[in-house]
């Protein structure tokens, strides 16, 4: 009767034991394809401009996954942004923000609208225009941003969180007069030449500032005005 009764408890011992292993054999599979999951979502997909044509960001059918291979596709945060071509591309509205930006053919950029934010470099071999939108880089520490053909700021553009460093093709960034543009938390590089015509108006935030590396020509009249913090 008692080698029997300890048999028994043996029994349900090895038992318990096994549902034990299995219960973390699961629990780890669980960890193991949650990782997977986290890791699949933070990933940086390669995106490109995929029409042989000018065009807007905000037009889906323009971009092509090349990661994924799958179009139509919306670039979004963690996207290495590619335009290798001739074609100009516009961001006229949204709010995007993408993890790099290079244009390396020489096709223009316009900014009309929205606010486009690039987290870790902005790379333009073309010409860039911003008018009555924003360009940002990462905040509060702000990104590169370099325009190889010209860059100017027009119409109420706005240009935040970035250090502006100067273009292999020597060209200035040019202030126009015909709005009021705003720069915060932006560092004109060395070697960087700005040409502010006259008329404009240019308004500094004081929350992020403007620091002068480089050389600022400003026309007669124009006016730089200091907002105070919000």
């Amino acid at each position: 009767m008692f080698s029997k009764i300890t048999s028994r408890r043996s029994y349900r011992r090895k038992r318990f034991l096994q549902r034990n292993q299995l219960l973390q054999g699961s629990a780890c599979m669980g960890v193991a394809a949650l990782l997977m999951v986290s890791g699949t979502a933070a990933r940086a997909d390669s995106v490109k401009w995929d029409v042989a044509a000018n065009g807007v960001w905000d037009n889906t059918s323009n971009w092509l996954d090349t990661t994924t291979n799958t179009t139509p596709y919306a670039p979004s945060t963690n996207d290495d942004v590619l335009n290798n071509s001739a074609f100009n591309i516009t961001f006229q509205t949204g709010n995007v923000t993408v993890h790099s930006f290079n244009s390396s053919g020489t096709g223009n950029f316009n900014v009309t609208g929205g606010s486009l934010t690039v987290t870790n470099g902005f790379t333009v071999n073309g010409s860039v225009n911003v008018n009555a939108g924003t360009l940002s880089g990462a905040s509060p520490a702000s990104s590169t941003f370099q325009v190889n053909g010209s860059f100017s700021l027009t119409g109420g553009g706005t240009l935040e969180n970035m250090d502006i460093l100067a273009g292999t093709g020597g060209n200035p960034l040019t202030f126009d007069n015909n709005g009021n543009n705003t720069v915060s938390n932006v560092t004109f590089d060395t070697g960087l030449t700005v040409n502010m015509a006259t008329g404009s108006q240019t308004r500094v935030n004081s929350n992020g500032g403007l620091t002068v590396n480089g050389v600022v020509n400003i026309g007669e009249p124009a006016n730089i005005f200091v907002n105070a913090d919000q």
